[in-house]
């Protein structure tokens, strides 16, 4: 289980996935040390939360904002796109709380 402080990279969308609902997030996390600029390289996961609790929470996850949240079966998915192979991390949302909304 990941949890952790995430950066929201995009508004959180839900689509319908067969008879249930899916939350798709865009979460980014800090990692390692500074560079010579003072930046941190940040990985991001694309994870989902499944059911009611997602499409609840989904008008309040927003770009630009910040939220804790715990995730199990972070793994990593390969898939191919316009003849390129692409790899993400992907995980599902467990638990989250809301730490801050984007400034307006």
């Amino acid at each position: 289980m990941l949890t952790t402080l995430f950066t929201i990279g995009r508004d959180a969308v839900t689509r319908k996935a067969g008879n249930y609902d899916v939350t798709e997030l865009a979460l980014g996390y800090r990692y390692g040390k500074k560079d010579a600029d003072g930046k941190q390289p940040m990985a991001w996961i694309k994870a989902s939360m499944w059911g009611e609790r997602g499409v609840k929470v989904a008008p309040y996850i927003k770009k630009g904002g910040q939220l804790v949240a715990s995730l199990s079966e972070v793994h990593i998915e390969t898939r191919e796109h316009e003849g390129k192979t692409y790899t993400d991390l992907v995980g599902r949302v467990e638990d989250v709380k809301l730490v801050s909304q984007p400034k307006a």
